[in-house]
């Protein structure tokens, strides 16, 4: 999604624009790294020049963002490291493209751009926070002191913007000041994300190699313990067990027959035939539109992308309740505590009982509730109000104002 001419306006600085710089963690595929290229997608480039500094080196997303226009800068200091080199290359980035607006992702990119101000004096910080109810231990020691010192100098930057109210309220109870937040949600482009009618889905359906008239069920999340693949297999045996005949489609990272853990638990389960693991898609857009329901089962969420993707495209979700996915999700989906398969089993049956009308009719209220609420171009207009606003506060301050 891009609005007209962008491509020959991001690449430099045009009069009237404000420069606004984006410090990242990493460019993975992630959900903060995903929101970032959304978000540079929608804001007005005739109001906003942006480029994008990673703190690692090259990634899926970062190419992504390169190829739309945008400059990306890599620091390549090393996970868990430091870098006199990255550091160095840093000071001379904020020299050189000198921003009105430094936003920062993640904590550790939170951390590192306080520094900013010593480099050009005043400037403001706008940190993004993406996380929600994980426990502190899941991090590794790095990352909990980093977190630590976030929250000792939360009152520094201009703002701290959370996507979710549960993350704002897990990051108060951590220590950090309640009058810097702002919840803004993560956006959704709907026209990426969007129905399919049922000649096309079937025609997905064929490309994949899936049965055409089978109810499917998506799951679309990296591996890693705190999305519990294992809750949605338990819940896959359960539907099985009960009579019922559902294939499950798993995709992401690490999730794939290449993963020894995950495989062996399908073999226990005997769930070879109904169970296929795809690994990481590209196109996600485009597999998900042949699901008919899209599952999430993670312990803990700020605001996630998938579910947010899916509803956008029209299809009904059964998701735990965690962080803001509830709230997401509303009625037009079925919410089950985390950790209980017999729960997400359930309503996965309840949903393969529904008439196909009925599905549709959840689908597009799943939609709507997306348009109305997430869309992208209405997050992206929070997100400049918040820069309009600070910039035009510093340029008071600048000519001798409060």
């Amino acid at each position: 999604m891009q609005h007209p001419g962008t491509q020959q306006r991001r690449t430099g600085h045009q009069q009237g624009q404000i420069r606004v710089m984006h410090l990242i963690t990493t460019l993975d595929v992630g959900g903060a790294e995903v929101m970032l290229m959304r978000l540079l997608a929608a804001l007005d480039p005739q109001g906003f020049s942006s480029h994008v500094v990673c703190m690692a080196g090259p990634g899926e997303i970062g190419s992504r963002i390169a190829a739309s226009g945008f400059p990306v800068h890599y620091l390549d200091i090393p996970r868990g490291g430091f870098s006199p080199a990255g550091g160095v290359k840093w000071i001379r980035l904020l020299r050189s493209v000198r921003p009105e607006i430094l936003q920062s992702w993640m904590y550790h990119a939170n951390l590192l751009a306080l520094t900013a101000p010593l480099v050009l004096g005043r400037v403001p910080v706008f940190w993004n926070i993406q996380t929600s109810g994980r426990n502190p231990l899941e991090f590794k020691a790095l990352t909990r002191g980093v977190i630590r010192a976030t929250c000792l100098l939360s009152g520094l930057p201009e703002g701290v913007i959370v996507n979710s109210e549960k993350g704002r309220v897990d990051h108060l109870r951590m220590g950090y000041k309640d009058h810097k937040f702002h919840v803004i949600p993560n956006g959704f482009d709907l026209s990426l994300y969007k129905p399919v009618d049922l000649r096309r889905k079937k025609e997905v359906r064929r490309a994949f190699g899936m049965e055409e008239e089978a109810f499917c069920v998506g799951m679309f999340a990296r591996y890693h313990p705190v999305k519990d693949h294992r809750a949605a297999l338990k819940a896959a045996d359960m539907v099985r067990k009960r009579g019922y005949r559902a294939h499950f489609y798993f995709a992401g990272q690490g999730v794939d027959e290449g993963n020894p853990d995950l495989m062996q638990y399908v073999d226990a389960l005997g769930l070879n035939a109904l169970v296929h693991l795809m690994g990481y898609q590209r196109e996600v857009h485009v597999l998900m539109a042949a699901m008919d329901t899209v599952i999430s089962c993670s312990h803990s969420e700020g605001l996630s992308n998938v579910i947010g993707e899916a509803m956008a495209t029209g299809i009904p979700c059964v998701v735990t309740d965690v962080g803001d996915s509830a709230r997401v999700v509303g009625d037009t989906g079925k919410i089950v505590k985390p950790g209980d398969p017999e729960a997400l089993a359930a309503a996965l049956i309840e949903l393969i009982r529904m008439p196909h009308e009925k599905r549709q009719a959840l689908g597009k209220s799943a939609r709507e509730r997306i348009q109305v609420r997430f869309a992208i171009e209405k997050i992206a207009r929070a997100y400049a109000r918040l820069y309009l606003k600070a910039v035009s506060g510093k340029k008071g301050c600048d000519k001798g104002g409060p």
